[in-house]
């Protein structure tokens, strides 16, 4: 039920079907399947129709109480930025905790972002650093980009926008977004690498077509869509 229901989420080998797929996915939720519960926990998050603050951290506990990695560190995100929850740096840690040590790489970029605030542990730029070179190392794009920005701004280590550069350039091939812009702006700016603006303008035109709405802002300030 739990991966049926996935696919007519996903319109996977089917029509897309949010309606059949919350039947199954509660269906497997309410069997404490740990997939369908984590699945619901996003339908009730992203879905316009089925949208359901309350619901989201319900269904990402049970799934997190499970033994599911990646609901403990949406659980503990959730808490780290008071979203659908109240904010609790207590709760964030434990659950990014928990989720580090059931395996989940990007807890640890979390995980390094509270060390780098001070957030419910004593500010340690060296800790944050040090996390967020771990998380990249084992392939994490948040991890790459993560430690690009430490590298741009001198978190934890003497700034090297070159080494920023290049660690968003992987980060970008692996997908972020995020990465795409920043290297757009170096491109932009000519830091790090030589000052290229259609470069620039290609990697925040990829960055926006990828979710990012800071590179489609950059975009029109530029004049282009």
């Amino acid at each position: 039920m739990g991966f049926l229901g996935i696919m007519y989420l996903r319109g996977q080998g089917t029509a897309r079907d949010t309606v059949r797929a919350l039947e199954l996915l509660r269906n497997a939720g309410d069997k404490r399947d740990v997939r369908g519960m984590k699945a619901l926990a996003e339908v009730y998050r992203g879905d316009t129709v089925s949208r359901n603050n309350y619901l989201v951290p319900y269904w990402y506990r049970l799934a997190a109480e499970g033994g599911d990695a990646e609901a403990m560190r949406e659980l503990g995100s959730m808490y780290l930025q008071g979203k659908e929850v109240d904010r609790n740096d207590r709760l964030a840690r434990e659950w990014l905790e928990e989720a580090m040590r059931m395996g989940s790489v990007d807890a640890m970029v979390d995980i390094a972002w509270m060390h780098e605030k001070g957030l419910g542990t004593p500010a340690s730029n060296k800790r944050a650093f040090r996390c967020y070179r771990t998380a990249a190392e084992a392939g994490s794009a948040r991890g790459l980009f993560a430690l690009g920005q430490a590298y741009e701004n001198g978190v934890g280590v003497r700034a090297d926008t070159a080494e920023a550069a290049g660690l968003y350039r992987k980060a970008a091939d692996a997908g972020s977004a995020d990465a795409m812009n920043n290297l757009g702006v170096l491109f932009l700016r000519g830091r790090g690498v030589p000052a290229d603006t259609p470069q620039a303008i290609t990697l925040f035109r990829q960055a926006a077509a990828t979710g990012s709405t800071i590179a489609a802002g950059n975009l029109a300030k530029l004049g282009f869509h």
